[in-house]
């Protein structure tokens, strides 16, 4: 078995131990723009708390990119299975592309080696791929219609993608969009 490891500078740098202050500081910063986020589904027209979840969006964002720079991707060895869930969700929730595109082919090197989750794969290839205007390979990313129920964005060959789904484990694509129409009006109401 290959050892734990992160491209830094071209690098490999192979990794020996969790860093606790990275795991530590990740789970502080996902946690404060998760409860930014469960509040904006109760206040979606809160203007204050949209410009704060948008401040924390960016300053997460800056952080990790520091850290990615230093250290490599912050890939489970280094930061433990939820330092490295939470360095996948900033990185999905940040306003910077550029910085996402970046960070989807980290993501992508360290799943080929077991130190991340293929499903936060898919859904940063899903985001990257919507906002550069294509269609989702996995159908991850949605949008309200007129009716405000959320549906997905287009997707590539739609036919099969509850095949590419379901073979990294994620359920059919109605019943993602079912579970997430119903969460959001639980929570809205």
């Amino acid at each position: 078995m290959i050892a734990p490891a992160a491209v830094l500078g071209g690098v490999l740098l192979k990794r020996q131990s969790t860093n606790q202050e990275l795991h530590d500081e990740l789970l502080q910063r996902m946690e404060k723009e998760q409860a930014f986020r469960r509040e904006l589904i109760d206040n979606p027209d809160d203007v204050q708390l949209i410009m704060r979840t948008i401040e924390a969006d960016a300053q997460n964002t800056m952080w990790l990119d520091e850290a990615i720079k230093q250290h490599g991707w912050l890939d489970k060895t280094l930061v433990g299975d939820d330092g490295a869930q939470a360095a996948f969700l900033v990185v999905q929730h940040s306003p910077a592309a550029q910085f996402q595109k970046k960070c989807l082919s980290l993501l992508d090197l360290a799943v080929s080696q077991n130190e991340a989750d293929v499903v936060n794969l898919a859904y940063l290839t899903d985001r990257v791929r919507v906002f550069d205007g294509k269609p989702q390979v996995y159908g991850t990313q949605g949008q309200p219609d007129s009716n405000g129920v959320i549906i997905p964005s287009p997707i590539e060959d739609e036919e099969h993608v509850d095949e590419r789904r379901k073979a990294i484990g994620l359920e059919s694509i109605a019943e993602y969009f079912k579970s997430m129409n119903e969460a959001y009006k639980t929570q809205s109401k």
